[in-house]
C-alpha cells in the first residue's frame, strides 16, 4: 500500500498585476496557512519519502514552509510539468518515481490537483472545492508508481486550512 498526498499551493498574492503568474508569491494568509499545514503534517506524522513540486514561486514557498515544520531533509524534485499540469502531466511525473518510495507528496496548482484527485479516485466531484493549501490524502494498492493509472486510490482524508 502506497500513500499519495496532493497539496495545492497556499494563497498567493494578486497585489501587483505586472508580476507574471509564475512569479507570484504567497500573501500573508498563504504563509500562515502553509505553516499551519506543516504543523498538521508533523502532528499526523506525514513525512513523505519524496516530493514533486511545481517550480513556481508560490509552490516553492508553500513547500519551504510545510517542510520546515518537519525538520527533515526530503528528496525533492522541482518538475516544470507540474506548473499548469494536465492530468497526464501529473501521472507522467508520478510514473517515474522509484518503487521504493512508499509515500509521495505532489505540490501543485488547480485545476490540475482537483482533476488528478478525481481521476485517481475515479469519482467525479469527489470534493466540492480543492481550495488553496488543501491536502488530499490517498492510499493506493500498487507496488510501482507507474501502475497508478491502472487502479483507483482511496481518499482517506481531505483537509483545508479552515478545517485545521
Amino acid at each position: 500500500m502506497k500513500k499519495l498526498y496532493l497539496l495545492r499551493h497556499a494563497k498567493s498574492s494578486w497585489d501587483d498585476s505586472s508580476i507574471p503568474d509564475y512569479e507570484r508569491d504567497l500573501n500573508d494568509r498563504g504563509r500562515r496557512e502553509a505553516k499551519k499545514m506543516g504543523e498538521y503534517f508533523l502532528e499526523k506524522n506525514i513525512i513523505p519519502d519524496m516530493i514533486i513540486c511545481s517550480p513556481s514561486k508560490r509552490t516553492r514557498e508553500t513547500y519551504k514552509l510545510v517542510v520546515s515544520e518537519l525538520g527533515k531533509i526530503i528528496q525533492t524534485i522541482f518538475e516544470d510539468n507540474i506548473y499548469e499540469a494536465s492530468i497526464s502531466d501529473i501521472f507522467d511525473a508520478i510514473s517515474v518515481v522509484p518503487k521504493e518510495v512508499d509515500s509521495l507528496l505532489i505540490i501543485g496548482h488547480n485545476p490540475g490537483m482537483e482533476d488528478a484527485l478525481e481521476k485517481i479516485t475515479n469519482i467525479p466531484g469527489i470534493i466540492d472545492k480543492f481550495g488553496t493549501c488543501s491536502l488530499a490524502e490517498l492510499e493506493v494498492d500498487i507496488q510501482k508508481w507507474d501502475d497508478l493509472y491502472k487502479t483507483s486510490a482511496k481518499l482517506t482524508n481531505f483537509v483545508s486550512p479552515k478545517t485545521l
